[in-house]
């Protein structure tokens, strides 16, 4: 008597792969810049609530860790940072988990309004109040 090995019918199914995001370089004035660096460090940088990370690597030398701000919209409500790639602008309502109620640059962080949730970058030198997408 021989032992035969079966081969399965069909191969077995890949594991589902999200594209990657990709990165460009973009002027910070520039209507499609999304982020602004905070901070740059080694890869055992921390670099806290709120920020994105993007680890450059170079053939050479250390791999570098971007800690990574949002730019959002004052008045604009967005969708849950899902992905790594930055919240997405949406209708206020539906999807939105957030509307920007007050955005401030280069000086110190507002006084947001009662509800609202305080959002800061310290090192970006940008501030956001949220509050809900009504």
């Amino acid at each position: 008597m021989t032992s035969r090995r079966r081969r399965p019918a069909t191969a077995p199914p890949s594991p589902a792969r999200r594209p990657a995001p990709e990165y460009k370089p973009v002027d910070c004035g520039a209507a499609e810049a999304n982020y602004t660096v905070g901070k740059a460090g080694g890869t055992s940088e921390v670099c806290g609530k709120g920020y994105d990370e993007y680890t450059q690597s170079q053939r050479r030398g250390p791999k570098t860790k971007l800690c990574l701000a949002p730019l959002l919209a004052e008045g604009k409500c967005y969708a849950e940072n899902t992905g790594g790639v930055g919240a997405k602008a949406v209708e206020c309502g539906g999807s939105a988990a957030f509307k920007v109620t007050k955005t401030v640059k280069d000086t110190a962080a507002p006084q947001c309004a009662e509800g609202e949730e305080p959002q800061s970058f310290p090192e970006a030198k940008l501030h956001y109040c949220l509050g809900a997408p009504a």
